[in-house]
């Protein structure tokens, strides 16, 4: 994949640019929609600060909101408590009595959902008050892709991953990061991914990055398969998914070799290599399983962990990425020690969270996950949200991109070798039978007497025919 651009570093590109292949990326504004904005411009922001400040004096626990940060999915208030009392015995009101002023407003406004944040990073004085109402919306990639964070960024194979829940970006560099295990992630799992997914096809053409998917569950993002990036089909079935991680083995072993070769570390050295000679690149590929935790896969293990482990081992150095989810931090332990990247479900996290500093437990409402490189880090995030359409119209983008490709020159490749992609092509269709086969088969089945099987102990000329023409028409009737 190309990180550098004549020695220089390069950022996220959300127009339109040309690879070396000559592939043609989309515009991110002519796919991802603008998503809601931050409700408010009838007034409603300041008129529920106004009652917040109202409605906490009259608990006799007064705060003075100091700041407002607003997003599609929630508003946060910065509020910093004020004193009360008589002159010589005044004091100022704790975290803790305006937490429990909170749980009686939130009694006075059932269509509230309002978080408590005991402490704001960059003002240890002020705290948060979260407020989510039936006006707000979930938030969009394209919000997030648009930041300023983001773009600064030195490669089209970073990704956001979330934002916090005081609308800090997580964005990472998946090159570097290497892999990403989900865990316990159920609710908004699908988005996790789909919007990790869409945002490396939105920004990468197929000769720089190819995609697998595997796992009952994966066939929820089935439509990317569709796309030139698709290595193949999805495979929906262990066994298969070991053919794959095998052949992923070999593909490993045969890069490595490569950059042995041409006495480079990587494959960012290697490409760079294989640029300035006018020669392919080797793509990243990417591969989604979902779920590790399916009855096939766990009962497998034994058989495909140890393939498993080696792609997690060298797949950072080698370009190859995996993106897996699991059920319980109780299973598959050595692949958990193996990626450092994780997305912990709120419900497999919420004890730990519990112990975190700056965290309530009303704030497992407004998040989807907690984000963790670090052994005890836990970050809350929010999920950006994909639509199905969005997913459609990337797609289609490059659908049409390959179709003009083939007509321009009906010789040109995707990408440049994976070493898999024989795997994941699906079984030949059975040729259809003539019109007078299936006639003399269907003959041939109607005259056969139970007393007289077609198989015999020394089949007849006329016995082999008429079976020959009965398994034609039973492959071609399927």
């Amino acid at each position: 994949m190309n990180d550098l651009r004549n020695g220089e570093n390069i950022v996220p590109e959300l127009y339109s640019r040309m690879d070396n292949a000559n592939w043609l990326t989309p515009s991110v504004a002519e796919i991802l929609e603008q998503g809601a904005t931050p409700p408010g411009g009838d007034g409603s922001i300041r008129e529920h600060m106004l009652t917040i400040q109202r409605e906490l004096t009259d608990l006799e626990t007064p705060a003075r909101i100091i700041n407002v940060r607003s997003m599609p999915s929630y508003t946060l208030y910065v509020a910093r408590p004020e004193t009360i009392g008589r002159l010589g015995s005044r004091r100022t009101i704790t975290a803790a009595e305006i937490k429990k002023s909170l749980a009686k407003i939130a009694e006075n406004h059932p269509d509230w959902t309002l978080g408590f944040m005991p402490k704001i990073a960059d003002d240890e004085d002020a705290l948060g008050i979260l407020l989510r109402t039936n006006a707000h919306r979930p938030l969009s990639l394209r919000r997030l892709l648009v930041r300023n964070h983001y773009r600064n960024m030195p490669t089209y194979t970073s990704v956001p991953f979330g934002i916090t829940l005081e609308q800090i970006l997580i964005v990472r560099d998946l090159a570097a990061l290497g892999h990403v295990l989900l865990i316990g992630v159920e609710s908004n799992r699908q988005n996790f991914i789909r919007s990790l997914v869409l945002t490396l096809l939105l920004l990468n053409t197929p000769a720089e990055l190819r995609l697998a998917l595997l796992g009952k569950s994966a066939e929820a993002y089935r439509a990317f398969t569709n796309a030139p990036h698709a290595l193949g089909r999805w495979l929906n079935e262990a066994e298969h998914g070991q053919r794959l991680l095998d052949g992923l083995q070999k593909e490993i072993t045969r890069r490595q070799k490569l950059f042995e070769e041409h006495n480079v570390a990587d494959i960012r050295a290697f490409n760079r290599l294989q640029q300035e000679a006018n020669r392919p690149e080797s793509p990243r590929i990417l591969l989604i399983i979902d779920s590790l935790s399916d009855a096939d896969w766990s009962q497998s293990a034994d058989s495909w962990l140890p393939a498993m482990l080696k792609i997690v081992k060298h797949g950072e150095a080698c370009g190859i990425h995996v993106v897996a989810t699991i059920q319980s931090q109780d299973e598959h332990g050595e692949l958990q020690a193996a990626v450092k990247a994780r997305v912990v479900g709120r419900q497999v996290a919420r004890e730990r969270s519990e112990k975190l500093p700056n965290f309530h437990p009303s704030l497992l409402r407004f998040i989807d996950a907690f984000w963790s490189e670090r052994e005890g880090e836990l970050i809350p995030i929010e999920f950006p949200t994909v639509t199905i359409a969005e997913v459609s119209k990337t797609v289609e983008y490059w659908q049409q991109n390959a179709n003009q490709r083939l007509q321009e020159n009906a010789s040109s490749t995707i990408s440049g070798t994976t070493g898999v992609t024989g795997v994941l092509t699906p079984p030949p269709t059975p040729p259809k039978p003539s019109t007078d086969d299936l006639t003399r088969a269907a003959a041939a089945l109607g005259s056969t007497k139970p007393e007289q099987p077609l198989i015999l102990a020394e089949p007849s000329q006329e016995a082999t025919t008429a079976l020959k023409q009965a398994r034609s028409l039973a492959a071609y009737l399927g």
